[in-house]
Order: C-alpha cells, then structure tokens, then sequence
C-alpha cells in the first residue's frame, strides 16, 4: 500500500453531498472534501452534474454522475441519501466509524444537468435537462463497500452521450484512468464546466488492511487512487482507457486542512481517494437497467443498438445459392434439455451470508452473456408495463 488509510479515522469522510455555498452550514460538505485537483476542461459528455434542491428550489447540494443509459445516472449512495458524514472502513467491507445509510431521498428532489456550463445553470433548477423518478439502490445500511445508486430519470436526456460500465474485474492496481466531475479545484471554487484528471493510477485493490491500523482498510468492492478528486466529484467516474466507468467516487483524505480553501483536503502525497466498483453489484446493476427499460453497454462490447445486422442472405435454391447437404457440424444441436431465459442477471453467491460482498468476482457468465440476460431483464419490464396499459 503506498500510503496509509489510518491518517486518523474521522479524515476518512465521505463527500456527502457535494460543496455548496447556498447549503446550511449543517449539511455542507466542505468538511468531506472529494475537486477534481490540477485537472483540465473534459470532453467526457456522459459526464453530468446532479444537483440537490430543498422545497423552495433552492440547490443544496452537488455531486456528479455518468449518464449509463438516456435516461439513466449512476453516481454515489451518499449523493441520494441521507448519510453519516464521516466513514472509515475495515477491509471486511464493514463500517469501523460512521457510514451509516439513515434514509433515502426523494428522487423528485434531484435534478441532472449536462454540458460544460452544467455548474452555472444548476443555480437554476428550472434549467435541468431532466429529474429523478427512482432510486435503485443496494439493500444495505452502510456505505462501506456498497456506495453505489442509480437514478431513473423522468425523461431521456438529450444532448449528452453515455458511458460502457466494467462490470467484471474491477480496477487492476497500476493500471491508468481518468477522473471526471464537477467538484472543486484546487483553489478551493467550483469550475465553471466539467474538469477531468488523467494518468491517475490505481495504487491498491481490496480487501486490504492498512498496514499502520489494522482497523481499517478497503473493501472488497474498492480500490484506492492518489491526489485527484474533491468534494462536488462524488459519485463521478474514473474511465478506463476505452471510456468505461471502472469506479464511482466513494470517500478520501489525507490533505492537511485549511480553513481558507475546502480543497486543501484533497492535495497532497498523502491524499487517498476510494472508489467502488461495479464488478459485485451486478445484481443492483440488473435492476437499474430493468427499471429504465434499458439494456447496458458494457466495456469491449458494440454499444447497444449500434451493432450493423448481418445482410440477409439469398434463399436456398435462389440463382447463386444452391441447397447444400448438410454436414455433422451444420446440424442443429440436440435440444433434449429445456432452456430458459432469466430475468436477473445470474451471479454465483457467495456461501457464507455477507451481505451480499465477496472477496472476488465470482466465476461464471462473461460479459457477453450478462448483457443479453440483461437486456431479456429490460424487455421483460417492457411487456409487463405494456400489458398492464
């Protein structure tokens, strides 16, 4: 590990809901800094703001999210709930302090806005490109190792691509990712558009103990990166080198404070950032895609709806294409057995109950195959709603 987790427990802060000055000073979240740090402006359109507003439409809170479906936004728990604002974790994916998941919110209270000038036009919530309609999230209590929603949003968004999701492998120590958000840059203000980081190297994978505090650590589902991101990034994505969301931004530390800049936090060699990945969320990814009637494009594969079909080819006895006989290997197989078709994306469980997290991604179907269970999930949500018209 090539820094320490135990730089004291209560630095170890999830970055609640985003940095914003109208928020009261009870639930800003300055004290759990996640900008992103010497970043650049981003071409990543998938990329969105989602913004929070009281009753009054008033903004209250900001984090980041990644456009996954037209109408669909992955970003953190923390961004849609109602949290503890401090976590540390131990590398059982357990909650050593804090991270307690108290509520949800109301999705109706959170709207999403695309483009660079995403920051400005969210003082607005009559700007918003769309609002949320659902929450689909993790049956758990805690953010440790779990720190993943999605939001069903109320309309398609137009204007803004979307993001392939990894959702095997999680992220391999040493490999190269970017990250994108809209949170605070270095001098302590929000960007005025959506600012990204490359060359962030992924430093550890867990489970992992820190070797200075056995107490705490990284979970299963987590990996850690360095200085990269603050707070208004939470929820955001790290990319893989093909655009692919590889994590969300989850919790961090390790700056030295200062009073007079909210990003001091998150600079520095010491900085930590965790992100948790998809790969043991497949089941949460299943019900997401279901619940928007969408099919996910997944990571080294043709984005859905795009792939060219096959031309149709000249019917048997047709000038040019004789009837041939027949091989072994042009036979169909034998269909002895019965097959069905499931509506939920078939993961192998782990034998002891832990709440649903393992220590690795279970073996089994390949990314190929989740897609298409996937995407038989989504068309079996789409005759239910029509049969009930």
């Amino acid at each position: 590990m090539s820094r320490s987790f135990a730089l004291g427990l209560l630095a170890l802060t999830a970055c609640t809901a985003g940095v914003d000055a109208g928020a009261p000073a009870g639930e800003r979240v300055g004290r759990a800094a996640q900008p992103v740090i010497a970043g650049q402006p981003s071409d990543a359109r998938a990329v969105v703001l989602l913004a929070r507003y009281d009753e009054d439409g008033v903004r209250r809170g900001l984090c980041t999210g990644t456009l996954v479906a037209d109408n669909l936004v992955l970003t953190a728990r923390h961004c849609v709930s109602v949290t503890e604002s401090q976590v540390a974790c131990a590398a059982s994916g357990e909650p050593v302090v804090g991270g307690a998941v108290l509520s949800d919110r109301d999705p109706a209270s959170l709207r999403v806005f695309v483009g660079g000038d995403a920051a400005s036009r969210s003082l607005d919530i009559m700007e918003a490109d769309a609002g949320g309609s659902e929450l689909v999230v993790a049956d758990a209590s805690v953010l440790c190792n779990r720190d993943l929603a999605f939001v069903v949003l109320d309309r398609k968004v137009t204007g803004a691509d979307i993001a392939p999701i990894r959702l095997t492998g999680g992220a391999r120590v040493g490999e190269t990712l970017r990250s994108v958000g809209y949170g605070l840059t270095e001098g302590g203000t929000l960007p005025t558009g959506r600012v990204e980081r490359d060359g962030v190297v992924v430093a550890s994978a867990g489970p992992l103990v820190d070797p200075d505090d056995a107490r705490v650590g990284i979970g299963s589902a987590e990996f850690s990166v360095g200085e990269s991101t603050c707070s208004g990034d939470s929820g955001g994505p790290t990319l893989s080198a093909a655009g692919a969301v590889v994590g969300v931004v989850s919790r961090g530390g390790g700056g030295t404070p200062d009073p007079q800049n909210l990003a001091a936090k998150c600079m520095g060699a010491n900085v930590h950032v965790i992100y948790t990945h998809l790969g043991l969320s497949r089941d949460l990814v299943s019900r997401a895609f279901a619940a928007a009637g969408a099919t996910p494009w997944l990571e080294g594969q043709p984005r859905p709806g795009t792939a060219r079909p096959p031309e149709p080819s000249a019917p048997c006895g047709a000038p040019g294409a004789p009837c041939a006989t027949p091989t072994p290997s042009d036979e169909a197989p034998p269909t002895s057995e019965k097959t069905t078709t499931s509506a939920t994306l078939d993961v192998a469980r782990p034998t002891t109950d832990e709440g649903g997290c393992r220590a690795a991604p279970a073996g089994g179907r390949d990314a190929s195959t989740a897609l298409v269970v996937i995407a038989a999930a989504s068309a079996l949500t789409r005759r239910r709603r029509r049969a009930r018209r």
